[in-house]
C-alpha cells in the first residue's frame, strides 16, 4: 500500500530542516511584526520546494507534504496550549485572535509553497482515500476542529452564556460572539467532498455527515443547535413570566420587543441561514405556548370594535401555525350575527312597506357593515386572504337570504342608480324622491338633497384624504364608493336580476343625461367581477347614446334653422305695437317702470326673437340726455334683432330658405311657393324638444303606449319623424313613450319650480290647457289609454305634497 511514508532522504531532511527553519522565523516574525513583510525568506523557501518539483520525484514530494502536514499540527497543537490556560470571555478572544493569525501564517506558507499547493496537492487529491491529500489551508480547518475545538468544549457553552446575558439586557462582548460565529463557519468548509470526518467526533454527536458537505454543517451541528434549545428555554420561561400579569395590552408589548429584539440579535451575531430557525423557535414559545389566550383576546376585541389594539394581535398570531384560524371562525360567526340581525331589524322597521326608497336603507346598512370589517381586515392583517374570504362566506350568508318581496340585488341597482344621479360632495338622501322610479318618483320636483354621503365615506375610509382646505374630487370619491359597491356585488347570487334592473335604470340615465366617463368606468368594473357576458348589454346601450349624437345636432341645428325662418316669415311688428300702445297706456314716467312692463312681457317676447330681455331692451328703446324715451323703428329692430341671431350661428349666417334644402320636411301647412308655418309648427318651434333613435335589440323592453299625443307634442314628434325620414336609410321608428321625459318650469309669484314629468302626465296638463275642468274618464279616451293607467301616472303627480301644490297654484 502506498503511503506517505518512504525510504530516509538525507538530502530531503535537510532541505525540509532549512524551509521549518525559515518558516519558524517567519513565525517569530508575524507576531512580533504583523504588518512587516520577509521578502528573502519568502525567496528561500520558494527557492528549496521549487527545486523538488523540477526533480519530478513524486517520493520526496510526499515525503515534503507529510512534514508540511505536521508543522501544521503541531502549530493547532501550541494553540491549543495555551487556549488551555483561559477562562470566561477572555478564552473567546484569545480564541479568535488565534485562529485569525494562524489562519494568516498559513495563507503565508500557500505562497512560499507555491508549487506544492498548485500542482501536486492537486494531482494527488484522490490517490489516498484513507488519508486524503488537503490543500494546506483545509489542512489547518480540519486538525483545529478535531485537535482544538474537540478539546475546548467550553468554547460553545461561553458563547451562548454571552447571548443569554444579552437577552437579559446586560453588557455582553457581541464581537467575541460574532467571532466564534465565523470561525465556525470557515471551519466548516474543510469537510467539503470529505467523507473521512464524522460527526461523532465532535462532542459525540451521533449522525453521520453525508458525502458532500455544506460549509455551515459545523455551526449548524455544533452551534446553531445549542443555540435554538437555549433560546427556546429562555423564551419558554420568559413567556410564563409575562402573562403572570394579566394585562394584554402589556403582554403583547413585551412579546413585540422580545422577538424585535432577536431579529436584530440574530442579524448582529448569527449566521444569516439561522434567522428564520431562530425566528419560529422564539414565535413558538412565546406565542404558540399563549396563542389559546391571544385568541380569546382578539375574540373579544372584535366585539368591542377595538382594531388598534387587534391590528397586533393579528400580526403576532398570523406568525405560528393555525394562529388565525380561530379568530377567522368567530369572524364568521359574528359578523353573520351582525348580518342577520339588520336585516331582521330592517324588515321589523317597515312592517310591509315594499317601497323602494324606504328600503334603501337596508344596502347603505349593509355595505356599512361591509366596509368596517373590510377596513378592520385592511389595517389589521394588511387585507389577509383568510379574512376577506371569512368575510366573503359571512356576507354571502345573509345578502342572499329571502326577504319575501324585499330583493338585495333589486335594492343595490337602485342604490348604484341614485349614486351616479347625485352629487357626493353636497350628499344624497337615500329617502329622496327620484323620477321614474316603480311606485312614486314621477313628478317629483327637482332639488338638491342634504344627505349623508359625504360622511358615510369619510367614516368607512373612503375619503381619508379630506379635509377643511382640501378635497377630494367628486369623481375620485364616487369612483371609490362604486370600487366597494362591485365588491359588494360580487357576492350576490342573483347577479341576473341585479342586472335586469340595473339595465333599466341605466337606460333612463342616459337617456336623462349622466356622466358618460362615470358611467363607462363602473360597466368596466362589472365586466372585470362578472365578464363580458353580462355587460355586453350595458356596452351596447352606451355605444348606442354616442352614436345618437351627431343626429341629435343635426336635428337641433334643423330647429334653430327653421324657428328663424319662421320670425322672418310672421308679423312681429303688430306684437309690438301692442306691446308700446301698453307702455304709452301706462305712462311710465321712469325707467324702471318700463322695465317692469317689459318683464311682464318677456316670454312672449324671448320667444318669439329668441332673444334675452337686455338685448331687447337696448334694441328697442334709446334713451336721450334728458331721460325721455324715444321709440326706434319697430320693424327695423326687428330686422336687426334677427340678423344678431343669426350671426350668433355661424351655420345661420346663409340666408334660410326651405325650397333649397331636404332638411326641411314639406307638411300640408306649407303649400306654395313660400313657408307659410301653421299656428301648431310656430309653437313647437317654441319648444326645446329632441329624441333618441336607438337600436332596440340592446335596451330594455318597455310598455308601448299608443297614444294621442295632444296639440303642441304630436308636431314636435311629426317634426322628428320627418327630418329622420329624409335622412339615409331610415328604419321604421317606433315612439316608446314610456321612456320620455318632460320638464315643465312653473313660476309662482316668489319662486320658480321645474317639474320632471312622463309623458302622460304632461299630455294631461295640456288637456288643461284647453278645459279647466276634465274627467279622467274623458282624459283617457282622448289620450287612448285606459282609466287605470291614466289614475297610476296621475297619483305621483297629484298626490305629492310640493307637485300638486304647484299645479293647484298654477
Amino acid at each position: 500500500m502506498t503511503t506517505l511514508d518512504g525510504p530516509f532522504d538525507h538530502e530531503l531532511e535537510f532541505r525540509w530542516r532549512n524551509v521549518k527553519a525559515r518558516l519558524s522565523a517567519v513565525l517569530r516574525n508575524m507576531q512580533d511584526n504583523p504588518v512587516k513583510t520577509f521578502p528573502e525568506e519568502w525567496n528561500d523557501i520558494y527557492t528549496d520546494v521549487a527545486k523538488l518539483y523540477s526533480q519530478n520525484d513524486t517520493v520526496k514530494m510526499r515525503r515534503m507534504y507529510g512534514h508540511v502536514r505536521q508543522y501544521i499540527r503541531d502549530l493547532v497543537d501550541v494553540q491549543l496550549h495555551h487556549l488551555r490556560l483561559l477562562d470566561g470571555t477572555i478564552l473567546l478572544s484569545e480564541y479568535v485572535r488565534r485562529w485569525k493569525a494562524t489562519m494568516k501564517y498559513v495563507r503565508f506558507m500557500k505562497r512560499v509553497l507555491h508549487h506544492l499547493q498548485q500542482f501536486w496537492i492537486p494531482e494527488n487529491a484522490n490517490t489516498l482515500k484513507h488519508d486524503p491529500v488537503r490543500p494546506l489551508d483545509k489542512l489547518l480547518m480540519f486538525y483545529w476542529r478535531e485537535d482544538l475545538l474537540s478539546n475546548l468544549p467550553s468554547v460553545v457553552d461561553i458563547a451562548l452564556d454571552l447571548v443569554d446575558e444579552d437577552r437579559r439586557g446586560n453588557h455582553a462582548n457581541r464581537d467575541v460572539v460574532r467571532g466564534i460565529v465565523d470561525n465556525f463557519v470557515e471551519i466548516g468548509a474543510a469537510d467539503v467532498c470529505d467523507e473521512s470526518f464524522s460527526k461523532d467526533s465532535i462532542y459525540g454527536l451521533e449522525n453521520h455527515f453525508s458525502s458532500h458537505f455544506s460549509t455551515l454543517h459545523l455551526y449548524v451541528q455544533v452551534f446553531e443547535g445549542r443555540f435554538l434549545s437555549r433560546t427556546r428555554k429562555f423564551y419558554k420561561e420568559e413567556g410564563v413570566r409575562i402573562a403572570r400579569d394579566g394585562n394584554i395590552k402589556f403582554f403583547v408589548e413585551q412579546i413585540r420587543n422580545r422577538l424585535t429584539d432577536e431579529e436584530e440579535r440574530v442579524r448582529v451575531l448569527l449566521h444569516k441561514d439561522s434567522a428564520l430557525r431562530v425566528r419560529e423557535a422564539a414565535e413558538a414559545e412565546l406565542i404558540g405556548n399563549h396563542k389559546e389566550y391571544l385568541q380569546s383576546e382578539a375574540n373579544k376585541m372584535i366585539r368591542e370594535g377595538r382594531d388598534s389594539e387587534l391590528q397586533v394581535i393579528f400580526k403576532l398570531l398570523e406568525r405560528v401555525e393555525d394562529g388565525l384560524i380561530p379568530i377567522r371562525n368567530f369572524f364568521i360567526n359574528f359578523v353573520r350575527d351582525e348580518g342577520n340581525a339588520i336585516v331582521v331589524k330592517h324588515a321589523d322597521e317597515l312592517n310591509g312597506n315594499l317601497s323602494i326608497t324606504e328600503n334603501l336603507i337596508l344596502v347603505e346598512r349593509l355595505l356599512s357593515l361591509y366596509l368596517k370589517h373590510a377596513n378592520m381586515s385592511d389595517r389589521c392583517v394588511n387585507g389577509s386572504n383568510m379574512i376577506m374570504v371569512a368575510i366573503e362566506n359571512a356576507f354571502r350568508g345573509f345578502v342572499n337570504r329571502s326577504l319575501g318581496p324585499i330583493c338585495i340585488p333589486n335594492l343595490l341597482a337602485y342604490y348604484v342608480d341614485r349614486l351616479l344621479r347625485s352629487n357626493i360632495l353636497e350628499g344624497f338622501h337615500i329617502a329622496d324622491e327620484h323620477d321614474d322610479c316603480e311606485e312614486d318618483t314621477e313628478g317629483a320636483s327637482s332639488k338638491n338633497g342634504t344627505g349623508t354621503t359625504l360622511q358615510f365615506c369619510k367614516l368607512h375610509g373612503l375619503a381619508a384624504s379630506l379635509s377643511d382646505n382640501s378635497l377630494v374630487s367628486e369623481e375620485l370619491l364616487r369612483d371609490r364608493l362604486l370600487n366597494e359597491l362591485v365588491r359588494f356585488f360580487g357576492y350576490l347570487d342573483d347577479k341576473d336580476m341585479f342586472f335586469e334592473t340595473h339595465r333599466i335604470l341605466f337606460a333612463k340615465r342616459l337617456l336623462y343625461g349622466s356622466n358618460g366617463t362615470l358611467e363607462s368606468a363602473f360597466i368596466s368594473k362589472l365586466k372585470l367581477k362578472a365578464g363580458n357576458s353580462y355587460t355586453q348589454r350595458l356596452t351596447g346601450m352606451f355605444q348606442d347614446i354616442e352614436s345618437a349624437k351627431p343626429f341629435r345636432e343635426r336635428f337641433a341645428s334643423y330647429v334653430e334653422a327653421l324657428r328663424l325662418h319662421c320670425l322672418q316669415q310672421s308679423q312681429p311688428h303688430t306684437r309690438f305695437g301692442t306691446l308700446m300702445r301698453k307702455i304709452e297706456k301706462a305712462n311710465p314716467r321712469s325707467l324702471s317702470e318700463i322695465k317692469e312692463i317689459l318683464y311682464e312681457e318677456s316670454d312672449k317676447i324671448g320667444s318669439m326673437l329668441g332673444i334675452s330681455m337686455p338685448s331687447l331692451h337696448q334694441i328697442w328703446f334709446t334713451t336721450n340726455s334728458s331721460g325721455s324715451i324715444t321709440h326706434a323703428p319697430r320693424q327695423s329692430q326687428v330686422n336687426h334683432a334677427v340678423q344678431r341671431v343669426r350671426q350668433s350661428n355661424p351655420r345661420l349666417q346663409k340666408p334660410f330658405n326651405p325650397l333649397e334644402t331636404s332638411d326641411v320636411p314639406w307638411r300640408p301647412g306649407m303649400s306654395g311657393t313660400r313657408f307659410r308655418p301653421d299656428k301648431s309648427v310656430s309653437d313647437a318651434l317654441n319648444i326645446d324638444f329632441n329624441g333618441h333613435v336607438l337600436n332596440a335589440l340592446h335596451w330594455p323592453s318597455e310598455k308601448k303606449l299608443d297614444l294621442n299625443l295632444p296639440g303642441v307634442l304630436k308636431t314636435c314628434q311629426e317634426l322628428f319623424s320627418d327630418f329622420y325620414m329624409r335622412g339615409k336609410k331610415p328604419r321604421k321608428l317606433t315612439w316608446i313613450h314610456s321612456a320620455s321625459v318632460v320638464h315643465l318650469r312653473a313660476r309662482l309669484k316668489f319662486c320658480e319650480y321645474t317639474l320632471v314629468l312622463s309623458t302622460v302626465q304632461a299630455c294631461f296638463l295640456l288637456l288643461l290647457n284647453e278645459k279647466a275642468r276634465i274627467s279622467v274618464k274623458d282624459a283617457a279616451r282622448q289620450l287612448n289609454i285606459s282609466p287605470e293607467e291614466l289614475l297610476e301616472h296621475l297619483d305621483p303627480l297629484f298626490c305629492g305634497k310640493e307637485t300638486s301644490a304647484i299645479i293647484f297654484l298654477s
